[in-house]
């Protein structure tokens, strides 16, 4: 006697879609909410399995879920041949600290004391930007995340260089305790959606030897905060405001260089915001003003400003 048995339809039509699930599975990427990037073996993502290392930085933030985690980066020297684009809500990248090359800094090298340093390789595009966060023309991005203890290079003295850090339509973004240098802007927050861009955080950066302006809070930027930063050797504006009630608040800004035909080029900030807050900056050694202030209503209280020309109001 033989014993035969059919499965029904059902069942096989289940098996078919749970093989075809483990296929989708074994070619996903998968996503983790804490990734590291390294010049050497052993992390998630190893530069030295890409072409270039601004594609491991891509494929770690592609890795992130959509809400977003942290990629640390682990110090050394990462060379971009093109710009990072992070479109992930909350995706915070991190360095393991950084080093400006001021001249009281000379044993301060990248992959030693653990520093981490990104720069504009030597076929970098003229004129764009090392990273970005979120784009023009696209909906408002409500999310946080941003950039943190790493040293951002430009090509300043090889090409006309773009911007270090550009945020765009992007909220609650904070940029933290970076380098920012031989860049055309350091950071740029601008949106062209309704509202304005509000709750970026910009503190304790270094950010000098620009060839326009060391901060710059555009049009589209309101309700944003730049505190504690040190802006030095810039080449227009230390901080350049437009936008609606934007703090700026205990920075140090110093060595403005005149460059340019613009009537103010030279000025340690430069406000045509209004309302805005400029209160407890030091600023010195501008070309042409300490502030000058071209907004209708603005507060400015308890600033310092040394030999530098007289605040227009």
């Amino acid at each position: 006697m033989s014993l035969t048995t059919t499965l029904p339809n059902s069942i096989s039509s289940s098996r078919s879609v749970i093989d075809t699930n483990f296929t989708n599975l074994n070619n996903a990427v998968v996503q983790k909410t804490f990734i590291t990037i390294s010049k050497t073996i052993g992390a998630d993502f190893y530069t030295g399995d890409y072409a270039s290392d601004d594609l491991a930085f891509t494929a770690a933030v592609n890795a992130l879920p959509i809400y977003g985690g942290t990629i640390l980066v682990k110090g050394g020297t990462y060379n971009f041949n093109n710009t990072l684009n992070i479109k992930n809500h909350g995706a915070w990248i991190i360095g393991e600290g950084f080093a400006t090359d001021f001249a009281d800094q000379p044993a301060q090298q990248p992959g030693v004391n653990g520093i981490t340093r990104i720069q504009a390789s030597t076929t970098f595009p003229t004129g764009v930007p090392l990273i970005t966060f979120g784009e023009l023309g696209t909906s408002k991005m409500w999310t946080g995340g941003g950039l943190k203890d790493i040293l951002l290079v430009g090509t300043k003295g090889r090409v006309a260089p773009g911007d270090g850090i550009e945020i765009l339509n992007v909220q609650s973004v904070r940029i933290q305790n970076c380098g920012i240098t031989k860049v055309a802007i350091g950071v740029l927050v601008d949106g062209d959606q309704p509202g304005g861009i509000s709750n970026v955080l910009i503190e304790h950066n270094i950010i000098y030897s620009t060839t326009d302006i060391g901060i710059r809070l555009n049009g589209g930027s309101q309700e944003n905060f730049v505190r504690f930063n040190y802006l030095s050797g810039n080449t227009q504006y230390g901080i350049r405001v437009s936008g609606i009630g934007n703090t700026i608040q205990s920075n140090y800004i110093e060595s403005i260089f005149l460059a340019g035909t613009g009537y103010h080029d030279g000025t340690n900030i430069y406000n045509e915001g209004s309302p805005t807050f400029i209160y407890q900056n030091e600023f010195l050694n501008a070309r042409r003003d300490g502030i000058y202030n071209a907004g209708s209503t603005v507060s400015i209280i308890s600033n310092t400003i040394s030999n530098s020309n007289i605040v227009c109001l």
